[in-house]
């Protein structure tokens, strides 16, 4: 008998480290405000990689990959970070050649939930909706906004299945 429980309790163990994080566990909108407000809009409004990074850590997001070419810290970085969080998806910061990149790959996120929550930031970057095509509507799930060099684009990705990737890219100021 305790044989068979603990073989049980292993393989859910298993399945719970294998299956993406559940709509259950998940509360998009508030992750899109969180990223957007916390990490990717300060960081498009200022450049500064380091600054992105603190403030993921402090939504308890964690470094599983950095490629950075220099010093955080210097004038002129050069960055390239993965973060993640269980259950919140992953954040890349990406900035090279005068762009900045910011983008968040959300299980069980889609246009549909996270362009409500994305509307404020949108705003107040002032960027102007190009296409919106939520899922319901058509096969396509997306949105973008778009202005000048800055553009917030959220799609189906193929590396968050079944979920969407949020991408802000940016010139720096």
């Amino acid at each position: 008998m305790r044989t068979l429980l603990f073989s049980g309790l292993t393989t859910v163990g298993l399945m719970a480290m294998a299956a993406p994080a559940s709509a259950q566990s998940m509360n998009v909108p508030a992750i899109v405000e969180d990223v957007l407000g916390q990490i990717c809009v300060p960081y498009a409004r200022t450049g500064d990689v380091a600054a992105a990074i603190r403030a993921a850590e402090e939504l308890r997001y964690e470094i599983i990959a950095d490629e950075s070419g220099m010093d955080l810290e210097s004038d002129q970085p050069w960055a390239y970070v993965r973060l993640t969080r269980r259950h919140h998806g992953t954040v890349t910061l990406d900035l090279s050649y005068g762009r900045g990149l910011c983008s968040v790959g959300v299980y069980e996120g889609g246009a549909s939930n996270m362009a409500p929550a994305a509307e404020p930031f949108v705003q107040a970057l002032g960027l102007q909706p190009l296409v919106q095509s939520i899922e319901g509507q058509s096969t396509t799930d997306i949105a973008v906004w778009r202005s000048g060099s800055t553009q917030l684009v959220i799609s189906r990705s193929p590396r968050f299945s079944p979920g969407s990737e949020m991408v802000l890219s940016f010139e720096l100021p």
